[in-house]
């Protein structure tokens, strides 16, 4: 099967099985939003030959007010396949922009780095809110600036 072909059917998985887990958790939770984030392009501080364009970044974070639980794919700075689960705190810091950090574990970078298959993460990020469905995300990840885009549901 084609990598964008299971690219694709993965993002369905994850859909579904987020739509499964939001129907069973929505009663828990109050005022509950949903942010997913698409597409990312990096610049690596370090290192040119990395992957810079073709992250193939899909991910969801349930938040309920400033704190939100997060869930994501991609194809990481070394071609490989990535899973991320996590927690981000985000804060308002001007008109229309807001700050976060996400922290958690991912995988896929056990052929790099002295880590074993999942490794800790810490992102902070600034995004720009004006608009709902176009949200611009700067984040610094490992040792590369990502610029993405989110979209709040």
């Amino acid at each position: 099967m084609k990598s964008k072909t299971r690219f694709v059917l993965k993002a369905l998985a994850l859909v579904y099985a987020l739509a499964f887990i939001g129907t069973i958790l929505a009663p828990l939770a109050e005022a509950a939003e949903l942010d997913v984030t698409y597409l990312a392009v990096s610049e690596h501080f370090r290192s040119k030959t990395l992957n810079q364009y073709n992250h193939q970044f899909f991910s969801f974070e349930v938040r309920n007010g400033s704190e939100g639980w997060l869930l994501g794919t991609f194809t990481n700075s070394y071609f490989q396949k990535s899973v991320m689960f996590g927690r981000t705190k985000h804060w308002p810091v001007a008109d229309n922009f807001e700050a976060s950090l996400s922290y958690g574990a991912v995988s896929g970078y056990y052929k790099q780095n002295s880590c074993p298959r999942i490794c800790p993460f810490v992102s902070p990020s600034i995004t720009y809110t004006k608009y709902k469905y176009f949200r611009p995300r700067l984040s610094v990840m490992g040792a590369a600036l990502v610029l993405s885009f989110s979209a709040k549901f």
